[in-house]
């Protein structure tokens, strides 16, 4: 196709126009798209590209193409590499009869195609470049670079307040999605909504595909898997997905566990990216890659990774908003999970103390009950007359029946709130079911119960206080070998008094005692505990164990 040289009157109008232009469009894509196409029409070729400086190290980012492949938008060429990369390296005019020479990756269709490349500059500091290309038979030659110089030079004043324009614009709208990002993490109560409100700032502010990781660690402290718990990427969205996969340790981790962030524009061309990082970019076809690390209290609990399908130019301006919100992130993260290893130990420490009630109750009712139905065993066998015999059946049998009364009592404790229905209540004068106890367990001696005044009239209290006066009685039976017991209920000073005196050996002088009565100890001291009283458990006088408990009187109970 023959080109008409353009007459200097039409040049002049043209480059005139284009500068107008270039000042009128405060928008930087479409002055970009404006000024690239006026550098085609002012040099009659056939296709341009600007190319903005950005990144450190700096490189050059392909921002408008006109008439140019697909794959050229967005490009990012470093020192060296093709047109642009020159134009970088030597911020100098480049001429070249065929694009292929400079360029040995270039577009097949491009490949025979004259190209000149010219610096734009900004108070002589290097902001971006022009690349115009044309067919053969076209060649460019120095009147050529001089009219796009001075395109280039008259249109750098423009670019850059477009660009310092679109920053403010951008800075402003990401202020705003910090805040949004801010107030929804503040407000997720679960992890998968912090990760997901986080990878919705990704999406809308850089769209990078981001996925965020975090470690699983063993009992000393050391990372055993990275679990992904959630990635954005522009094909699939938002997916919180948990995968695992084992952690291996590389180069990158002790910049990582500093807090540093660790970025590669191609993990293709950086020999400086470990082994393993390579690999898993190019599965992904991702060769750009940022890891920013979740740090909380000293403690690196995962990692950010963006990552992209062309070259990136990270630098400091770039990531450091991504990790100001990760350091939010991690925080966030952190007190989440801190508040269910809190809440899983609060259920562990209930479970625990649910069990140790159901002991407790087990031990003072029906381990109670199956002692006596022991004695009673050995005095069958010791009987000596078949009307013996009969007493002591007709004994076993109301044993058996207490049994299975207190059983059910328990059963219906430990079933769920508002299935209670039909519980036997635990009622009777606490004076005399002790005397019953007393009764049940076949105690050889003499048991002296006052009540002074009437009993507690709150369940509880009265609850507690049978138990422990239950397990005193048994112990005095069981292992002090006692002749005499004196027990005494009263209401005094504000609080609900139990005291137990048996006259029989006594504790040991060791401080030791049976692993049963250990427990049937401790279960007291629980119950009074439980209750917001005291138990003391000493020395009779003149011989024997006294047994106090003290409880207050809540309610006028």
């Amino acid at each position: 196709m023959e080109r008409r040289a353009l007459s200097p009157f039409r040049r002049e109008r043209i480059l005139r126009q284009g500068v107008e232009a270039a000042f009128e469009e405060m928008d930087l894509p479409r002055l970009l798209g404006k000024v690239v196409e006026r550098a085609c029409v002012l040099l009659r070729a056939d296709h341009g590209a600007v190319g903005l400086v950005e990144g450190d190290p700096a490189a050059i980012r392909i921002e408008s193409a006109f008439n140019m492949p697909a794959g050229e938008l967005g490009s990012v060429w470093t020192p060296g590499e093709g047109l642009a990369g020159r134009i970088l390296e030597s911020e100098a005019l480049v001429i070249a009869n065929r694009y292929g020479e400079i360029a040995e990756d270039c577009p097949r269709e491009l490949r025979d195609h004259a190209v000149i490349g010219v610096p734009i500059r900004r108070r002589r500091r290097l902001v971006g470049y022009f690349g115009i290309g044309a067919s053969p038979p076209r060649q460019f030659c120095l009147a050529d670079a001089r009219l796009l110089g001075q395109f280039a030079r008259a249109c750098g004043g423009a670019i850059e307040n477009a660009r310092l324009l679109a920053s403010t614009r951008s800075h402003l709208e990401d202020t705003k999605l910090q805040y949004e990002l801010s107030i929804r993490i503040s407000t997720a109560s679960e992890v998968r909504d912090i990760v997901r409100a986080y990878l919705l700032y990704i999406a809308r502010s850089l769209g990078f595909v981001c996925t965020v990781v975090l470690y699983e660690f063993s009992p000393s402290g050391e990372r055993t898997h990275n679990i992904a718990v959630g990635q954005w990427s522009p094909a699939e969205g938002i997916r919180v997905n948990p995968t695992s996969t084992p952690h291996v340790r590389d180069e990158h981790d002790p910049l990582l566990d500093a807090g540093q962030p660790v970025w590669f524009r191609d993990v293709r061309k950086d020999r400086t990216a470990s082994q393993g990082l390579r690999e898993a970019q190019a599965r992904d076809n991702r060769p750009a890659v940022a890891l920013v690390p979740l740090v909380s209290s000293g403690r690196r609990i995962g990692l950010v990774v963006l990552s992209d399908a062309r070259p990136v130019a990270w630098d400091d301006h770039l990531v450091r908003p991504i990790v100001m919100t990760a350091n939010h992130l991690a925080a966030a993260i952190d007190s989440r999970q801190e508040h269910a290893r809190l809440e899983e130990a609060r259920e562990s420490a209930r479970v625990g103390h649910e069990r140790q009630k159901i002991a407790r109750e087990l031990h003072d009712s029906v381990t109670q009950m199956l002692f006596a139905v022991h004695v009673e065993c050995q005095s069958l066998g010791q009987a000596r007359s078949s009307e013996m015999d009969a007493q002591a059946l007709q004994r076993l049998q109301k044993l058996t029946t207490s049994t299975l009364r207190e059983m059910r009592g328990l059963l219906q404790e430990l079933r769920p709130a508002g299935e209670t229905q039909g519980a036997e209540p635990k009622t009777g004068a606490l004076e005399e079911r002790l005397r019953l106890h007393a009764r049940e367990i076949g105690a050889g001696f003499e048991l002296h119960l006052e009540q002074r005044g009437a009993g507690p009239t709150d369940p509880a209290i009265a609850h507690t206080l049978f138990r422990i006066g239950q397990e005193a009685l048994t112990n005095a039976h069981r292992h002090a070998g006692a002749r005499t017991v004196r027990a005494v209920v009263e209401r005094k000073d504000g609080c609900w008094i139990l005291t137990v005196g048996d006259d029989g050996r006594g504790m040991p002088r060791s401080g030791r005692v049976g692993e049963g009565q250990c427990f049937g100890l401790r279960g007291m001291a629980e119950r009074a505990k439980e209750m917001g009283g005291t138990l003391k458990v000493g020395k009779n006088t003149p011989c024997g164990t006294l047994v106090t408990c003290s409880i207050p009187v809540e309610g006028g109970g």
